[in-house]
């Protein structure tokens, strides 16, 4: 599996019971002979989730399932893969503690958040100690590891990342716990703490290279600072010339229409992923330096 990063998705919604059948037999041909191209089916409602590394990727990927697969189906809800980080070190204790009739849940789980450089991932570290009976520490782990891949939906918190976690404390009741219990506790305690914590959204930044005629070159440099690219060079290729810049992936869906607009057809363009960084808000784009922190909850 090549090692895409998968930046945007859209929903596509087979028309007929024949097209879900068309569309599921095809996707996995499809992701085969494209090994950048992400996917999920979903039975209720009846649906696919694809995910590309760009707008123009996903745009191929739904034209190949239409045209050279025959599904039927409209094709919307596009969105931006989005995350979330951390600014600030904290440590958060969480309680799960509940009663039904003689028989309860308990566990408390005890960890320590730190921002890690970015490009870090999620990293978990167990520094527990002996406290906890293994059985218990051995879900932990992979409780937080899915709570950072999923985020928060019920609170419309992303995926996190460049952080780690280490649980650090904990304690466990004879009776009462169970591999669930610290489950729950390991989820709740990560969600909550994250929010003590700084948290900070992150959004995909892409290169883009544009390819114009020189006659056009304003144009195309004065649109690109208004979507709030970084021009980050210009070069002549033969007769035409060539802008670099970085720009937030969400200022340049619909791009190819306007560049066509732009340059009566001439121009041509490409981008890919170059990196994630703090949600743009004006000014200069600078995905380097974090920005101020944003209270997501």
């Amino acid at each position: 599996m090549v090692d895409a990063v998968h930046v945007i998705s859209i929903t596509v919604y087979p028309k007929t019971a024949e097209d879900a059948s068309k569309l599921q037999a095809a996707l996995p041909r499809l992701a085969d002979e494209d090994l950048t191209l992400g996917y999920r089916i979903d039975s209720e409602p009846e649906r696919a989730i694809l995910a590309g590394t760009s707008e123009g990727h996903l745009e191929t990927a739904v034209d190949r399932l239409t045209r050279g697969c025959g599904v039927q189906m409209s094709a919307r809800d596009l969105e931006i893969a989005f995350r979330e980080t951390i600014t600030r070190t904290v440590e958060y204790d969480y309680k799960h503690k509940k009663h039904y009739g003689p028989k309860g849940e308990f566990a408390r789980v005890k960890i320590h958040l730190e921002p890690l450089p970015r490009g870090s991932g999620f990293v978990f570290a167990n520094a527990a100690g002996s406290g906890l009976p293994s059985e218990y520490t051995a879900v932990i782990g992979p409780a937080l590891h899915a709570a950072a891949h999923l985020g928060d939906v019920d609170k419309g918190s992303y995926p996190a990342t460049d952080l780690r976690a280490t649980l650090i404390d904990g304690a466990y009741h004879d009776i009462d716990s169970s591999a669930r219990a610290f489950e729950i506790a390991a989820c709740a305690c990560f969600y909550e703490g994250i929010a003590k914590a700084g948290p900070q959204l992150l959004e995909p930044v892409m290169k883009v290279a544009v390819l114009t005629p020189e006659e056009f070159m304003g144009n195309v440099i004065g649109d690109l600072n208004r979507r709030g690219g970084a021009i980050s060079g210009m070069s002549p290729e033969g007769t035409m010339y060539a802008v670099d810049a970085l720009a937030p992936l969400r200022k340049m869906l619909g791009y190819a229409s306007y560049l066509r607009a732009m340059t009566q057809g001439r121009a041509s363009w490409t981008t890919q992923f170059d990196r994630y960084a703090p949600y743009w808000r004006g000014g200069d784009l600078d995905p380097i330096h974090p920005g101020a922190a944003m209270g997501l909850r």
